[in-house]
């Protein structure tokens, strides 16, 4: 039995909005153990001798920033998953309410390119976002495949003008010498941008597949407070 379209999509979105709220509880979570880690480590110079104080506090440092970065690379990729996820589940979504005969890996480019182009041309949906939005998307992206295959460095990566658009629109990750560094302020802003396209995608969703007679009367897509 095929669920009504729009409880599924309705239903899909409650989840992924959870799913985003969680995420962000979790930065802020991994914000408050680095600040802990670092008064921990910063108490713990003091207990030294004074004559090794000043090499101990310059390491306290290194791992501070570098423990920083892991993490947050490691947070950029995570949404990068959920976001990939999204786009399958939405597609899959769209094949069974509308039986299409084509489904999102028969078409060719990158995940969100085909996802596009399945809305567009073969889900007939009109377009789901501005064509600065979905910039933002490809330089998220692109930031993730900088960090998975490149481990942050921008010489020699291909789309390396995608992730310089994306730093000079929104002032992070930072670039130095050549390569990202990404910042707790990176993690925030790649999930604010996977949270607009959620809203964006399931308004669009839940406009053409209206509850059906005897059913709830309307579902908001800009719900939850995310």
């Amino acid at each position: 039995m095929t669920l009504d379209p729009n409880k599924q999509f309705f239903g899909d979105y409650v989840r992924a909005t959870v799913e985003i709220v969680l995420l962000r509880q979790y930065i802020r979570r991994m914000d408050g153990s680095l600040a802990d880690a670092q008064d921990a480590c910063a108490t713990s110079v003091q207990a030294i001798p004074e004559a090794s104080e000043m090499i101990a506090a310059a390491e306290v440092d290194l791992i501070t920033c570098v423990d920083s970065e892991i993490l947050n690379a490691g947070f950029v990729i995570s949404v990068a998953i959920f976001f990939e996820k999204q786009l399958r589940e939405y597609s899959n979504a769209l094949w069974q309410a509308e039986t299409l005969g084509l489904g999102l890996e028969d078409l060719s480019g990158s995940l969100p390119e085909r996802f596009r182009k399945y809305c567009l041309h073969i889900a007939h949906l009109p377009e789901l976002m501005s064509e600065t939005n979905w910039q933002d998307i490809r330089g998220f992206m692109e930031i993730r495949n900088c960090l998975v295959h490149k481990d942050g460095r921008l010489d020699g990566f291909g789309k390396a003008d995608a992730v310089r658009t994306f730093v000079r629109r929104h002032g992070t990750p930072d670039i130095q010498d050549g390569i990202l560094v990404v910042t707790t302020k990176t993690s925030h802003k790649c999930l604010d941008i996977v949270n607009k396209f959620i809203k964006s995608v399931y308004r669009v969703a839940l406009a053409k597949y209206k509850p059906r007679r005897g059913g709830a009367s309307s579902n908001k897509a800009d719900a939850g407070g995310a």
